[in-house]
């Protein structure tokens, strides 16, 4: 339901911003080679830390394609779930899981390879997505033949996600990379909000939850974040919002309780 009451004031020189990307900021494309984020937003983006607000990225694709999205801005970011970490958006890469085996990558490649529309996006060296949005109707054979593949390493992890299923690291997702980026001295002293649209972001929220802070939901879907906004729209159209004289008052009504 709507609330005209929202339960914690959002003062931006108080809180820490993360965003997801796709679904979050940008809208899903059929690729996510077509992925774009809009110039108006990111002028927003870029007027929220002229107005006293810090924020980072915390996003499932590699940090170069993070970089190609927001450019020309370049902000603390998490890539690949965590896999990649910069907490200073001035310094390279801080760190670089183990390498997704070739071997894996390989069997990942012929295990769903008689399966029409399905396709595979490598994510550095540390990850891969198998993708079944044009063709929905295998999630299940894809969802069985991928974790077939993994369900004896424990150092992998199966990520489910919006028509994709995701092999990454087993040691990182997105609440222990907001974890790691709240001791940037950036982020010292606020507390988290986390913004996210899909299963993988539900990490993201406890982690900011426990740390004293909110998770936010972009779209429908059940989760335990405390408020949803409907769409990368009204995620531009909430900022703009907490950016003026009113913020908070003003942003009131484009929330609505999670539940």
């Amino acid at each position: 339901m709507e609330t005209d009451d929202i339960p914690i004031g959002i003062t931006l020189q108080h809180y820490a911003f993360f965003f997801d990307i796709d679904g979050t900021l940008a809208d899903i494309c059929s690729r996510p080679d077509k992925v774009r984020i809009p110039p108006a937003r990111l002028s927003v983006l870029s007027g929220l830390a002229g107005a006293g607000g810090t924020w980072g990225v915390v996003s499932g694709r590699p940090l170069e394609e993070i970089d190609a999205l927001l450019f020309p801005l370049r902000v603390p970011a998490a890539g690949v779930h965590g896999a990649q970490m910069r907490a200073d958006p001035h310094q390279s890469m801080d760190t670089v899981l183990m390498p997704l085996p070739s071997t894996l990558l390989r069997q990942l490649q012929s295990a769903v390879a008689a399966l029409p529309g399905i396709f595979l996006e490598q994510k550095g060296e540390v990850a891969v997505a198998v993708h079944y949005r044009a063709c929905p109707q295998y999630e299940a054979e894809v969802t069985k033949r991928v974790e077939a593949l993994i369900r004896a390493d424990a150092r992998w992890a199966l990520q489910h996600g919006k028509c994709v299923v995701e092999v990454r690291p087993a040691a990182v997702d997105k609440g222990k990379a907001l974890q790691v980026l709240m001791q940037a001295p950036c982020f010292a002293g606020r507390r988290p909000l986390f913004i996210g649209d899909d299963l993988s972001d539900e990490a993201g929220f406890a982690a900011a939850q426990a740390l004293g802070g909110k998770g936010i939901r972009v779209g429908e879907g059940h989760t335990r974040a405390d408020y949803r906004l409907a769409n990368p729209d009204a995620v531009e159209a909430w900022l703009k919002r907490l950016m003026t004289p009113q913020g908070v008052r003003a942003c009131a009504n484009e929330w609505e309780d999670a539940s």
